[in-house]
């Protein structure tokens, strides 16, 4: 008898079977994301040295630093080169170097009252003009100056650094001291008056409320010499010396006489 062979038929899967295993084999292997050429690519979820990057499709790099306050809650770091940090304001109220007064003078005493002298305008040692237009300059009236100065120099000059506006104000409240119930004239000043134009005192009117028009004030009333050209801080660094030394030479320099105003009524300073 023959017997009929019988035919194995493969199974038919159906549509629904097929879509569950495709399922699952994603999910199997959505972690691991190959990069060109085959290898994985830094940052791969399943290296556990490598973090993953944050943003998707983009390398990994080092968040920016995100700047804490210090303690005090100021910028942590000034830097003047850096616009996002930069140094501090100085304190208010508080500037830069003050101008000197008057520097001192490296010459002998001889030559130091020759040169003074000189600048006074004094006929003594062939000088003429400046204060000798208004002035006669013999010992009485440079004396008179000399005790002027000393005193002004006592009372206001202890220290001229004007680092903010607590010692401007002490000067000027020094200024209206000497000066007591009249206005600033030479007489408070002595041969500091011929100062009134350099830049020690345009410092301290500068930092006033009336600024300008305070030093012009003030030069209107204080300053000398009244003729001639206002002396250059040189000259009067050579002038201020010869008056701070007391006046070495003078009486050899100088001949005796009254020492009077040529121009009366003028206040001799």
């Amino acid at each position: 008898m023959l017997k009929s062979a019988r035919v194995r038929t493969a199974p038919v899967w159906g549509c629904g079977v097929l879509l569950a295993l495709s399922v699952a084999a994603c999910t199997d292997h959505s972690d691991v994301v190959s990069s060109p050429g085959g290898e994985p690519s830094e940052g791969d979820a399943t290296d556990p040295g490598q973090p993953a990057s944050n943003t998707p499709g983009t390398p990994n790099t080092p968040a920016k630093a995100i700047d804490t306050p210090g303690p005090d809650g100021n910028d942590p770091d000034p830097n003047p080169d850096d616009p996002n940090h930069p140094l501090p304001d100085p304190e208010p109220g508080v500037w830069g170097t003050t101008p000197a007064l008057r520097e001192a003078v490296a010459l002998s005493d001889g030559e130091l009252a020759q040169q003074a002298l000189t600048l006074l305008g004094s006929s003594a040692v062939g000088g003429s003009g400046s204060c000798s237009n208004c002035h006669t300059l013999g010992r009485p009236t440079l004396t008179h100056w000399a005790q002027l100065t000393r005193a002004f120099t006592t009372d206001c000059l202890a220290n001229t650094d004007l680092p903010d506006q607590a010692a401007v104000d002490a000067m000027l409240a020094c200024f209206a001291t000497r000066a007591g119930n009249s206005a600033a004239s030479p007489v408070n000043f002595g041969v500091y008056a011929a100062a009134a134009q350099l830049p020690w005192f345009s410092f301290l009117f500068q930092h006033t409320p009336d600024g300008a028009n305070a030093q012009s004030d003030f030069v209107t009333r204080v300053a000398m010499p009244r003729g001639g050209q206002p002396w250059t801080q040189a000259e009067f660094d050579v002038v201020a010396e010869w008056f701070a030394r007391q006046l070495p030479g003078l009486f050899d320099l100088v001949p005796a006489d009254s020492g009077e105003d040529c121009v009366p009524g003028l206040a001799r300073v």
